[in-house]
């Protein structure tokens, strides 16, 4: 709901949708910056896990040329403006990202193509990723990949198990990026300029893997 008389902070749904496409570019802009453009385009490129809509996805690959796949189990769609922009750009770009309509699990995991990705991918990320953000985190330690993720919803039900080093639970966002931070060492944490969550937890380099980590599950499934 948009409050009584449809006021909105921000101007309304538009205004809404203008800061979450903002939020995109300045995480595209920022991954840019702290990894560099030609580390992202090694290897298999960007895998941007749960990435919704693909905006990030676009972002990365149509307007900066890396070569990004998206991991997502919903059905995405190119909108106009996106689509207007490729239309412009002809044959001299990458072309659409590539999206993976699944979820980083182990099933996935063990799949050829999953195994590539996590094996190859220059940098794993997430954007508010919900239930996956730390999932992302354990398979890029597990696989020894670079990593980004900006923490949002906790879903404290859905992870009971989890607990700082100081025992407390991880019921908040700030909770959850500490969290995320004590999993390793060498992990470290930035802020993007947008309002809202903004904290990002990552790590600059590849690290030798820890094969024996496994991946964190929900205490119920996901169903897309």
């Amino acid at each position: 709901g948009g409050g009584r008389g449809g006021k909105k902070r921000g101007g309304g749904g538009g205004g809404k949708k203008r800061s979450h496409a903002k939020r995109h570019a300045e995480f595209a802009s920022w991954l840019l910056q702290i990894f560099g453009t030609e580390a992202l385009r090694g290897g298999a490129g960007v895998l941007d896990v749960a990435g919704g809509g693909g905006d990030l996805a676009f972002e990365l690959q149509c307007r900066n040329g890396v070569r990004t796949t998206l991991l997502e189990p919903r059905e995405v769609r190119l909108d106009s403006r996106q689509r207007r922009w490729l239309r412009k750009q002809g044959e001299g770009g990458l072309g659409p990202y590539r999206h993976i309509r699944d979820l980083l699990d182990e099933r996935f995991e063990e799949s050829d193509e999953g195994a590539r990705l996590l094996r190859e991918a220059a940098c794993v990320v997430g954007l508010h990723a919900d239930e996956a953000t730390e999932q992302i985190v354990d398979a890029a330690l597990k696989y020894g990949r670079p990593f980004a993720v900006v923490p949002c919803c906790v879903f404290p039900r859905l992870f009971p198990q989890r607990r700082l080093a100081s025992g407390g639970a991880v019921r908040t966002t700030a909770a959850l990026c500490d969290y995320l931070l004590q999993k390793a060492p060498g992990l470290e944490a930035g802020f993007l300029p947008v309002a809202g969550r903004n904290k990002v937890i990552f790590r600059r380099a590849a690290a030798p893997p820890q094969p024996e980590r496994t991946l964190a599950a929900p205490a119920v499934a996901y169903i897309p």
